[in-house]
């Protein structure tokens, strides 16, 4: 037997064993020392290896695909069909091919039609199916003594006797009764089968856990007391957190996507109960674990023993972990996990992973994760100063480990929450240790001693659904304002708008959204219709589109979509929002309706003045087309891209290594990527790639960047290209966009950390931090997956992210007049309190008599004077300006001047060096050329002002405060918000006071006056040419297009 492998690290890993942790299989390593160079060798010769081989294993992963028709829950067969080609391509004589690999129904098929398309016909192919049935932990028992062995295949001569062929291998140490022969079809069905059993049977049992939580009933009974029926069996009836591993999840969603393609929905509804009772019950435990913890675990350290899916083995796919900690990391707990065999890299991968931390733009867990996790390498230290341990792998050892030791170094009240009921045995002694066990047990005890004293009375807690909320009227005033502003623009871009259904088909929604569909709300069978509440917005205007035949439309629509996730409020996520989408439909020029979707965005944030934005763009053509040139291969593409997507929030170092050392990619394909993902520019940036000797010969690269360079000449047009930035590291959305893709984001950190507000009954607000505000781009196939005969139509569109802005706009500071006359300071005080209100300016009599204004703290009660601030003194001033124009003089004359003693002046609360805000001067006479005539300049807001009066007139207007930073606005911010604004600025202001080269800035000043001058030259020639055209051509679509009057989509659709 040859063991094949194209990476010779891996072939060291498993023949050479240096790494012990990286294959985790008991009795393995016996196994291969005891066969290697006997009959068991390795090798990376594959094609010479098929061509001495007489049967040949595919053995290859069927990952579920990520893109496409069927993703999340179809299997992807591109593993298996490159092996087919290899095989096909190298062999000679007579090979019988055996599949391994947990497969759909009929890929033998697909196989055999590679076989028959691609063979000379001196070949001879048969084609097997031999599924494996080894459990991880177990696999070398399991393949030892095994329950059964199954071989499919074809029911000809030639079929039967390569059943034989493989047949006699296995008797060598099978019993002849457990070998079980079929045909193809049905042992590749039953594997499938026998995973969405096993997965079936364990969600089974945890359903009932559910239920015997309620009821008082013990779970293990139950199971121990169904298990002695012989026709249901005890093996798979163990509850716990949820099943994970490579297989059932994946077995169970091919399953589903097969009845769903075979037009079965009621089966393929059963079956995917299956998985959504598997994510009930990892959500049930999380929410246990929370509400135990005092209903929050906020900054909480939490120990969680066990990452991987089960123990004795390193594998952590779907493991039940992975969700549990994402959930625990959406609360903001500061989890310390270990696992004796998952090496770090492994936990960071897995809970970094885009189907995991599933924030559209993903910022939270990029930003914090190094803060909520680390990865401990000894349990009793993960368990230190804990307030809870999570039990979530069945290790062994857990078993043993010295629990009075782990007690005493943890915070009390100290919890434990066992997921996999390991410590049963122990809760004895765990109790009188003083744990809070918080296990099945320990909840089935408390339950039982609320039902004996059960006075028929429940307590109803009259609260809003989670993941939802109310809005008052000063909540809703602000998202009126904000729906108008946006309304408004749509409209003014000619776009009209539509309502679709608040439900759709089930079936119009599956499919469409891959992984993510396990998130759609479904509603109970109405009159034999399976209905889903929305999930967004551009699905059902694809399905529209199609259904209505339209062609050409402009439109807007702003209404509420569902998604069954798990919240984070405090960052704008909710299950019940807001979608705010404006999207060109139908066939026009290149870019021009692109072009336009970025002018609303640039139209709507300048508008709501949510603070500085910058708008990147980039292609998906262009990203395919550089990572085709840099060597990636195709089947990479998807995954490489993910890893580009983290560079917004991960340096390119880290993201280089996750690119090589756990996606596999060659390091100086890598290298090349990191050229070209490093550069951003505008429409220079597209011109300098199409120069690029290797980028411009990729036919995808060159048409995007054709297009990129139309789009920045339309921007250019519509003034908006100050804001939008050709950023070739943006990889938004490349599942479903076709070309052009962009984001908006805010370019500083407009939510500050806000303080903690007191709690009260009237207050639900909590401090938000969001990500980017606006995304979208041109998806040209959706609508071609509704129509009968796929004819598709263009599409190209923007998404508002409305819930982010209207928690930004919700926490901006504001201020409130008590307008009673003589109102008493304790009953402001605590109407503030009430009301949620953080800061209070009191100005009394005293105050007024100071000169100051006193700034209090309502929830500390601290208090502070602005008297540091004092105003500029206009004798003084003019005095220095004086001083300064006689040095300048005496130094024209050849006089030396004398040293100038500067005086520092004090300026809220750091120093300012009074002069240097005086800059240099001239002396304005009438002849002096306009030009030249700059008196004064500031170094900080970079302007010249005419004279020291105006001068004087600037530094104490708003323009200078706001660039100093020191608004102002009575603002309602904490006093340590306020000196960490005003260390900010003083920092910024060192940096600038230097000396500035006056006659720099006259030379500057002369040039842009110059600028000025060609450019009005410029506009009234055009202005003029325009004149001239519009006497010959009276009615000119094109230019109304381009200028967003009248032109395309405006009102017209086309069916």
């Amino acid at each position: 037997m040859n063991k094949l492998s194209n990476l010779m690290t891996r072939v060291a890993d498993i023949v050479e064993l240096e790494c012990p942790t990286a294959l985790v299989e008991p009795g393995l390593q016996e196994v291969v020392e005891s066969c290697r160079n006997v009959n068991l060798f390795f090798s990376t010769d594959i094609d010479r290896a098929i061509q001495e081989a007489d049967l040949v294993f595919i053995s290859v992963n069927t990952p579920t695909k990520t893109f496409g028709i069927g993703k999340g829950r179809a299997a992807d067969l591109k593993y298996i069909e490159a092996c087919a080609r290899r095989i096909a391509d190298v062999s000679d004589g007579c090979k019988i091919v055996v599949e391994k690999s947990t497969v759909p129904v009929r890929a033998a098929e697909s196989i055999r039609r590679i076989f028959n398309a691609n063979t000379k016909a001196s070949l001879n192919f048969q084609v097997l199916s031999n599924p494996e049935f080894l459990a991880e932990g177990t696999a070398i028992s399991d393949l030892k003594n095994p329950d059964r062995v199954l071989i499919g295949g074809d029911e000809t001569p030639e079929g039967q006797k390569a059943i034989e062929a493989l047949r006699n291998i296995y008797e060598h140490w099978v019993p002849k009764t457990k070998i079980i022969t079929t045909n193809t079809w049905s042992s590749e069905l039953s594997k499938l089968a026998a995973n969405a059993f096993l997965a079936q049977r364990i969600s089974s049992i945890n359903s009932i856990s559910a239920l015997c939580e309620v009821t008082g009933a013990d779970v293990e009974e139950v199971a121990h007391a169904i298990g002695t029926d012989q026709r249901i069996g005890s093996n798979f009836l163990k509850a716990s957190v949820g099943f994970g591993g490579s297989c059932f999840q994946k077995d169970v969603l091919n399953l589903v996507y097969l009845c769903e393609a075979l037009n079965l929905p009621e089966v393929a509804r059963y079956w995917q109960q299956v998985i959504e009772i598997n994510d009930y019950q990892r959500r049930r435990f999380s929410s246990r674990i929370i509400g135990c913890l005092f209903n929050t675990v906020t900054d909480k350290k939490i120990a969680l023993l066990g990452f991987a899916f089960k123990k004795n083995t390193g594998d952590t796919r779907e493991s039940s972990s992975i969700y549990i900690s994402k959930y625990l990391m959406d609360e903001g707990a500061r989890l310390y996990i270990y696992d004796p065999k998952v090496k770090r890299e492994q936990i960071f991968q897995d809970l970094s992973h885009p189907a995991i931390s599933d924030d559209p733009e993903r910022g939270y867990y990029l930003t914090f994760f190094s803060r909520l996790v680390t990865v401990s390498m000894d349990p009793y230290d993960a368990c230190e100063n804990a307030h809870a341990i999570v039990i979530c792998t069945e290790w062994d050892m857990f078993k043993e480990l010295d629990y009075e030791r782990i007690y005493k170094a943890m915070l009390k009240p100290a919890f434990i929450f066992d997921g996999r009921r390991i410590l049963d045995s122990l809760y004895d002694q765990l109790q009188h240790m003083g744990f809070q066990i918080a296990s099945e047990v320990a909840k089935l005890l408390e339950l039982k001693a609320q039902l004996g004293t059960d006075d028929g009375k429940h307590s109803f807690v009259l609260k809003t659904p989670k993941g939802t909320r109310d809005y008052n009227p000063k909540q809703m005033a602000i998202r009126e304002k904000v729906f108008n502003i946006i309304i408004g623009c749509f409209k003014r871009h000619g776009a009209e708008t539509i309502d679709t259904p608040v439900f759709e088909l089930k079936e119009t929604l599956t499919g469409k959204y891959g992984e993510d569909s396990k998130l759609i709300y479904d509603l109970k069978d109405q009159g034999g219709e399976l209905l889903s509440l929305r999930y967004d917005l551009t699905v059902p205007f694809a399905r529209y589109l199609a259904m209505n035949k339209i062609t050409n439309i402009k439109r807007y629509h702003i209404a509420k979509v569902y998604r069954r996730d798990n919240p984070a409020m405090t960052r704008g996520r909710y299950r019940e929002f807001y979608q705010c989408d404006f999207d060109i439909a139908g066939q026009y020029d290149p870019m021009i309706p692109d072009a336009e979707c970025l002018k609303i965005v640039h139209e709507i944030l300048s508008d709501l003045q949510i603070g500085d934005f910058c708008i990147k763009v980039n292609d998906r053509r262009i990203l395919d087309g550089m990572f085709s040139i840099c060597g990636v291969p195709d089947e990479k593409f998807r995954t490489i891209c993910s890893s580009v997507d983290k560079l917004d929030k991960a340096s390119w170092e880290e993201v280089k290594n996750e690119m090589v050392g756990e996606k596999g990619l060659a390091p100086e394909a890598a290298d090349k990527i990191g050229e070209y993902v490093s550069m951003q520019g505008g429409a220079d940036l597209a011109e300098k790639l199409l120069k690029d000797p290797l980028l411009s010969q990729n036919k995808q690269a060159y048409s995007g960047l054709t297009d990129m360079k139309e789009l920045f000449k339309y921007l250019e047009l519509f003034n908006v290209t100050d804001k939008v930035i050709f950023d070739l590291s943006l990889a938004r959305g490349l599942d479903y966009y076709t070309g052009v893709i962009y984001e908006a984001v805010l370019t500083q950190n407009q939510m500050e950390a806000q303080p903690q507000k007191q709690q009260n009954d009237h207050s639900t607000d909590e401090p938000v931090s969001v990500g980017s505000v606006a995304g979208g781009g041109r998806y040209d196939g959706l609508v071609g997956m509704f129509d009968p005969k796929g004819r598709k139509v263009p599409c190209v569109g923007v998404s508002i992210g409305i819930e982010r802005i209207f928690s930004i706009m919700e926490q901006k500071a504001e201020a409130e007049v008590m307008y009673k006359k003589n109102p008493k300071l304790l009953s402001q005080l605590q109407h503030c309190e009430e009301t949620g209100i953080q800061l209070v300016a009191i100005v009394g009599e005293q105050e007024l008599k100071d000169g100051v204004v006193k700034l209090r703290n309502v929830a500390t009660r601290g208090e502070a004077k602005n008297d540091f601030r004092r105003k500029w003194d206009k004798d003084e001033y003019e005095k220095l300006a004086q001083k300064r124009l006689t040095e300048e003089r005496e130094k024209k004359d050849g006089k030396p001047a004398q040293p100038v003693k500067r005086e520092l002046l004090r300026h809220r609360d750091y120093k300012v060096d009074l002069e240097s805000k005086l800059g240099k001067t001239i002396v304005i006479t009438k002849t002096t050329p306009q030009a030249e005539m700059g008196g004064y300049y500031c170094n900080v807001c970079d302007c010249v002002v005419k004279d020291s009066i105006n001068f004087l007139d600037h530094i104490n207007g708003k323009k200078h405060q706001r660039n100093l930073g020191m608004s102002m606005r009575v603002e309602r911010s904490s006093l340590d918000q306020v000196k960490k604004r005003f260390e900010v600025n003083k920092k910024k202001l060192e940096e600038k006071q230097k000396e500035y080269d006056f006659e720099e800035r006259m030379k500057e000043l002369r040039e842009e006056e110059e600028k000025a001058k060609a450019y009005k030259k410029e506009k009234q020639k055009e202005k003029k040419r325009k004149a001239d055209e519009d006497l010959n051509y009276e009615d000119d679509n094109e230019m109304a297009a381009v200028m967003g009057f009248s032109g395309f989509g405006s009102s017209k659709k086309g069916h």
